[in-house]
């Protein structure tokens, strides 16, 4: 099946394009899960089939995702991707062309989120306030242009839109991100030909639920920012 980097038994480790959900509800849309579940089916024809969603990436964005294969996989994979501690956790780094500049090149983003619902975007909320969970990102820049950056995130939470959120809301929307965008990144990618969202999960490393062995997987860091 085209997009596997990666299978085992207990794994599946896949380069999701821009444009596939992850899951969907709607009837009559193809998403990964499905598709997973039917490649496990022709390759294991009469076998119980399970595709264990372990964490998500919003249907526009390219990257890396691992799912699992059974029940037990699941959960040491989940409990892996809820501890922020990297040397105990999964490690997931993004890499985001973005409109303006964050400053300084390097930092922190702590922020409490409150999710959106169908059709209804995510948004910063207060400490305290009815459904705000905490969020942070770390990042670093790895290059800028004099309109655009290009950094490289590294998660240490996993909200709803969290990055397109984070970063927007310090006046640096992604490019191409149509619903966070402001209208002058909104033109400049129009003006640039940038069709995709530009937030890439290039790197995905985790101990695999088996053996407890080191699993990295990275992709090329490259996509249009200008």
């Amino acid at each position: 099946m085209s997009g596997i980097v990666y299978e085992d038994r207990s794994i599946i480790v896949y380069h999701k394009p821009p444009g596939l959900a992850v899951q969907t509800s709607r009837a009559g849309e193809a998403d990964l899960e499905h598709e997973l579940k039917c490649h496990v089916a022709k390759e294991a024809p009469g076998e119980k089939i399970f595709i264990g969603v372990v964490h998500r990436l919003d249907q526009p964005v390219e990257g890396l995702l691992v799912f699992a294969k059974s029940p037990k996989a699941q959960a040491e994979l989940g409990r892996q991707a809820a501890v922020k501690d990297e040397a105990g956790g999964m490690v997931k780094e993004y890499i985001a062309g973005v409109y303006g500049a964050l400053e300084p090149p390097e930092g922190r983003l702590e922020d409490h989120i409150i999710a959106g619902g169908k059709g209804i975007s995510a948004r910063i909320g207060s400490p305290g306030e009815a459904g705000a969970k905490a969020s942070a990102l770390s990042y670093s820049e790895l290059g800028r242009s004099e309109e655009t950056q290009l950094l490289r995130i590294r998660l240490e939470s996993g909200r709803h839109h969290q990055i397109r959120l984070q970063l927007s809301s310090r006046g640096c929307p992604i490019l191409g991100d149509r619903r966070y965008g402001s209208d002058a990144a909104k033109a400049y990618a129009e003006a640039h030909s940038i069709r995709n969202i530009q937030l890439k999960a290039v790197h995905l490393s985790f101990r695999h639920p088996d053996d407890g062995r080191m699993m990295d997987f990275r992709l090329e860091e490259t996509f249009q920012t200008t």
